[in-house]
């Protein structure tokens, strides 16, 4: 792997005085030069991953660009239905088709690249999730704005994160609410409870979500009731040519 080496570069300016001399006319100038001190010290230009989430089955491919000697850490965590649940992604379970959280855990591989030069190091980390071929996961994006008595909340499901691989096999409402929801294209409604498991089959689950909902009649009397944000549950199927 090929470092560019890069230097942070201190001047030290030194004085020479020439004197060039001519038959009828003699010239003294001064000329200012720098003198070069050079410091190089440990940086980490670039560091990036092919994926940020993968399956057990796949690889990733690291690149980065660094001064120093580069050396590359990787951590495997396990994390409980529990944690995935809190960071929004759960792991669906027993192949039931019914969006039940399993027993199966995912695992988070944490990649510090180090890099060390004249006794010094700098530290780069990007964290790689790794889920099993079923999985499910929380699509959460807050309320801003009211349209009338419509509340609409919309979000980009990041694409560096999730790439094009994870399809969705069904969308279901997790605010207890009927939701109008588009994205790619497509328009669903969902009536709150059963899942939509026509309309963004197949679609992978990163870019544009926009959602929408009708106020209640608490939320109309009281605003203060209304939700800060709606929610989707997805449930998705890794597929990779």
């Amino acid at each position: 792997m090929f470092n560019r080496r890069s230097c942070n570069v201190h001047y030290l300016k030194a004085s020479f005085i020439l004197t060039a001399r001519y038959p009828l006319l003699s010239i003294s100038f001064l000329l200012l030069f720098p003198l070069f001190f050079i410091s190089c010290g440990p940086a980490i230009h670039s560091f990036q991953v092919d994926q940020q989430t993968i399956t057990a089955a796949d690889s990733i491919k690291a690149n980065w660009d660094v001064s120093g000697k580069p050396t590359l850490l990787i951590h495997e965590n396990n994390v409980s239905n529990e944690e995935n649940a809190a960071g929004g992604i759960q792991v669906a379970g027993g192949g039931n088709g019914q969006g039940q959280a399993g027993t199966i855990h995912s695992k988070f591989m944490e990649l510090t690249l180090v890099a060390q030069k004249n006794g010094k190091e700098k530290r780069q980390f990007i964290q790689v999730i790794v889920l099993p071929r079923e999985s499910m996961d929380t699509i959460v994006f807050p309320i801003t704005a009211l349209h009338g008595d419509t509340l609409i909340a919309a979000g980009e499901k990041n694409k560096a994160r999730w790439g094009d691989h994870f399809a969705l096999t069904s969308v279901t409402s997790a605010s207890g609410r009927p939701l109008l929801v588009s994205h790619g294209g497509k328009i669903a409604v969902l009536d709150g409870q059963k899942p939509d498991t026509i309309t963004f089959r197949g679609m992978a689950n990163s870019g544009p979500w926009e959602i929408r909902s009708l106020q209640t009649d608490a939320e109309k009397r009281d605003p203060a009731t209304t939700p800060a944000a709606l929610r989707l549950l997805t449930n998705l199927l890794y597929q990779k040519q």
